[in-house]
């Protein structure tokens, strides 16, 4: 005992036994066997018989003994075991230089007391182990850094995995925010079979997630945050929610699930300006990019791979709407002043879009700037233009049209580099200038109907028809011809008036001429007729509706135009076109409408048809009209009469070149003697009648012409009775002012004797041709006759004494004796003259000899005594 008393000496710490307790009973049981465990350990036991070991039940040993030792070291020394560590734990304080858990798994100070199974050397001591360390497993044995230095229970400790699968910068980490965790030296690690818990992945998420320190470790620390991220996915990727491990480009440290936070590389990150509070740390997604990814797949982490859809669609505009609006067209743009992204930033754009060809997807986005990206500065004032504005245009080569249609709001935009990558796919929002683009744009500028009004001059306005005409082959839709028809482009009026400017939105109301027509500067034509050339014709022709106007549909349109104004107007338009017309051409539009269409003017107003007026050349044909008359063309239609003899103006030739249109002749003009006779005078209406009359009997046809003409008026009676006529007998024309017709006048004034009293006597003033029928005019018939003689039995007795009386009392019986028997006893008032007493009898008082013995009649004849019976 002495030899080894420093061995065994109860004042040496734990730490340097090092497992080599000693077992007692009063004296060592050994001083070369230890017991294996950090403490010595005195009891009352039953040892062997050299004192060696302490005796304990197997197969060989049942003994009493044994089962004391047994029950010794359960129900006493176990727990007095149990109780000198708890006490030690309690009494003891550990200093460190650091917290680190490198250094202090280094240590085996904090846990010299516990046992160790491998390390005890017989049966009584594996048991004592046994029992002892269900007792420690509630009782504050274990020491942890945490907390600034602490015991606690091994049911409430956590200690890393044996296979080095957790970082050490993890577990300080764990360390600083208040993990249990116990620093055990390996070899303790490996040996104590204590019930701590193991730090795993889902241990270290569930303390990060309620921990609020960590953002603040992480954010310092980006070597830690890569570990913590490595170690919390290495097992598990959908269990990150609510885990502050996200460092965002903006230095933010946020939880996953939270919000969406995208993944963009480096270059990406440049064109999202103001988005760093969502886009994931350029350093972090670099280096550990395959994992990030992996997460994006699990929706609930809310991490978002961003591809071209996503930035083109999401992120740009919302990057660009944290410093202007979208909507706005154009944008201002401040480069890198008033937080507008720097200069620097539309060329990243460009290059992305270029690189992605993603143009279809930015085109509601304002980028477009008229200098071109690369002339971009950080010192100017820009406007960003959206691309599907649709007024956007590549500067063309015509600096005419490029001036222009700056005037009409288009936005020129030089060339760039990094524009011709995108080719044909940039075109459709981004052509370069031409009339076909520039007729395509029009609807989409604003007010361009006014700026056409107000800033263009004439010149240019004629230039943006010429324009807008060389490209009407490509218009498309409706809206891009009433844009067109709403401009201020088109000329209308010809001729006197002059052109002015107008827009087509009431195309209905004018008059597309071709542009062959020439219209004279002397004549006043309609306001409504457009001037046009041949460089205009297309435009003109969609705007308006309808093709060209031909000479003789203009004609036509011109004519109503010109029937509803002032007569000197309408004058000089008809004149105009019958100069443009040809006669020769019969079956051409304009000669048709001239041949069939009252065209001519007259000197009462009225319009004529051609074929209806007669040349003033002709002589002949002028003794047949009044001065009042108008069958001629006027004055200044003389220079058109050659014109208007092909177009069948009346020829005193083609009067009497056919028996219908003689005819025709004849009759109009025997109507125009009554209008003479009661408008001129009576002689010149006697020189008409006379000049028609004879005109009538020099026709082959007389006899047709007079029996067409038998019942119109237009002939004069004899007024005054032939020189042997009684002066006491009413004359029929006596008293006759009127004209009268054929039928109405007796040609033979000899046959005046018969029927003076009751018929009219044409005029002796017209000379009657040798052989001339009087079978059209009125004849002498028994009935005339007749009523004659009525007319004659009236007069008083003394006139009928008178020889003229008698002789044609005479005349009349003679001409009764050449007509049938009975028609002078048929005559109405037929009376017989009794010569002998100068009187008439009725045929009622007279009677034919012989009458037998009858004496009732006082007055009888024989057929011998009048020859007329």
């Amino acid at each position: 005992f002495h030899k080894n008393r420093k061995k065994f000496s109860i004042e040496a710490s734990p730490a340097m036994l090092v497992n080599k307790g000693f077992a007692f009973c009063f004296l060592p049981m050994s001083s070369n066997n230890d017991t294996g465990l950090p403490v010595h350990i005195h009891g009352y036991f039953s040892l062997s018989d050299n004192r060696r070991r302490v005796r304990w039940p197997d197969l060989d040993d049942q003994s009493d003994e044994a089962k004391w030792n047994k029950c010794l070291v359960r129900h006493l020394i176990s727990p007095s075991y149990a109780v000198l560590i708890t006490t030690s734990c309690s009494l003891m304080t550990f200093q460190f230089p650091s917290f680190s858990y490198q250094q202090l798994c280094k240590s085996s100070r904090p846990f010299a007391l516990l046992p160790l199974m491998s390390a005890t050397r017989e049966k009584a001591w594996e048991y004592l182990v046994k029992k002892v360390l269900p007792l420690l497993s509630n009782l504050p044995v274990l020491w942890t850094p945490a907390g600034g230095g602490n015991w606690v229970k091994p049911c409430e400790a956590f200690c890393p995995p044996l296979n080095g699968t957790i970082p050490n910068s993890i577990l300080d980490l764990l360390i600083q925010l208040g993990l249990p965790v116990v620093c055990f030296p390996r070899h303790i690690q490996q040996d104590c079979q204590l019930p701590f818990a193991e730090v795993t992945p889902q241990v270290v998420r569930k303390w990060f997630r309620s921990n609020e320190m960590l953002k603040s470790k992480v954010k310092s620390d980006l070597s830690l945050l890569k570990d913590c991220l490595c170690f919390v996915t290495s097992d598990r990727t959908d269990e990150l929610t609510n885990i502050p491990l996200l460092l965002l480009k903006s230095g933010q440290v946020v939880p996953f699930g939270q919000q969406k936070v995208y993944l963009v590389n480096e270059s990406l990150s440049k064109v999202l300006h103001n988005l760093d509070n969502l886009i994931l740390s350029n350093v972090l997604y670099t280096d550990l990019g395959k994992l990030f990814n992996q997460l994006a797949r699990s929706k609930i982490n809310k991490l978002i791979v961003a591809n071209a859809q996503i930035v083109c669609n999401s992120l740009l505009p919302e990057s660009i709407e944290t410093w202007t609006h979208t909507h706005v067209n154009p944008v201002q743009w401040t480069p890198n002043r008033n937080n507008h992204p720097s200069a620097e930033w539309l060329l990243n754009v460009w290059t992305y879009i270029t690189n992605n060809e993603v143009i279809d997807s930015v085109a509601t986005l304002p980028l477009v700037v008229s200098e071109g990206p690369e002339n971009v500065t950080n010192e100017g004032t820009y406007s960003l233009y959206r691309l599907d504005t649709g007024n956007l245009f590549f500067s063309g080569s015509n600096q005419d049209l490029n001036i222009m249609a700056q005037l009409l709001g288009c936005v020129l935009v030089k060339h760039s580099c990094c524009y011709f990558r995108l080719g044909p796919k940039l075109s459709q929002y981004l052509p370069k200038l031409n009339p076909e683009g520039l007729l395509h744009v029009l609807p989409n500028l604003p007010q361009v109907a006014q700026r056409v009004s107000q800033l263009l001059n004439d010149e240019q306005k004629r230039q943006l028809r010429s324009y807008l005409s060389s490209a009407s082959q490509s218009l498309s839709s409706l809206n891009e011809l009433n844009c067109i028809r709403s401009l201020s482009i088109f000329e209308h009026g010809v001729g006197m008036g002059g052109s002015r400017f107008t827009n087509l939105m009431s195309p209905h109301i004018y008059i597309l001429p071709l542009p062959t027509i020439q219209f004279p500067t002397n004549i006043p034509f309609p306001d409504n007729i457009l001037k046009v050339c041949n460089e205009d014709i297309n435009l003109c022709q969609c705007a308006v509706g309808v093709v060209p106007s031909s000479l003789g549909q203009f004609a036509q349109k011109l004519y109503t135009f010109a029937t509803k104004h002032h007569f000197t107007m309408r004058n000089a338009l008809l004149l105009w076109l019958i100069e443009c017309s040809n006669p020769e051409y019969q079956n051409s539009e304009l000669e048709q409408f001239i041949r069939l269409t009252a065209i001519i003017p007259t000197a009462n107003g009225p319009l004529q048809y051609i074929c209806k007026l007669y040349d003033p050349k002709d002589s002949k044909l002028k003794d047949f009209f009044l001065p009042f008359d108008s069958p001629f063309p006027p004055k200044e239609y003389d220079k058109v009469l050659s014109k208007l003899r092909l177009y069948n103006l009346k020829t005193w030739e083609s009067v009497i070149a056919s028996d219908t249109t003689f005819l025709d002749f004849i009759e109009e003009r025997a109507k125009s003697v009554q209008v003479a006779l009661y408008k001129v005078s009576k002689e010149e209406a006697v020189k008409r009648s006379q000049l028609i009359l004879t005109e009538i009997f020099k026709n082959r046809n007389c006899a047709h012409l007079l029996q067409s003409l038998k019942s119109i008026p237009f002939l004069f009676c004899n007024q005054s009775p032939p020189p042997r006529y009684p002066k006491q007998l009413l004359w029929a024309g006596s008293k006759v002012n009127r004209l009268c017709s054929p039928a109405e006048l007796c040609l033979d004034l000899s046959h005046s004797h018969l029927v003076g009293s009751v018929l009219l006597f044409l005029s002796h003033d017209y000379p009657l041709p040798l052989g001339v029928t009087s079978q059209e005019f009125a004849v002498v018939t028994p009935n005339t006759v007749g009523r004659h003689f009525a007319n004659i039995t009236s007069l008083p007795s003394n006139v009928l004494k008178d020889k003229a009386v008698l002789m044609m009392i005479k005349s009349i019986y003679e001409y009764f004796a050449g007509q049938s028997s009975c028609s002078f006893l048929n005559a109405e008032l037929a009376c017989i003259w009794i010569d002998s007493e100068y009187k008439f009898v009725t045929k009622a008082k007279c009677a034919l000899k012989p009458l037998g013995n009858c004496s009732l009649a006082p007055y009888r004849y024989s057929l011998q005594d009048a020859s007329c019976l």
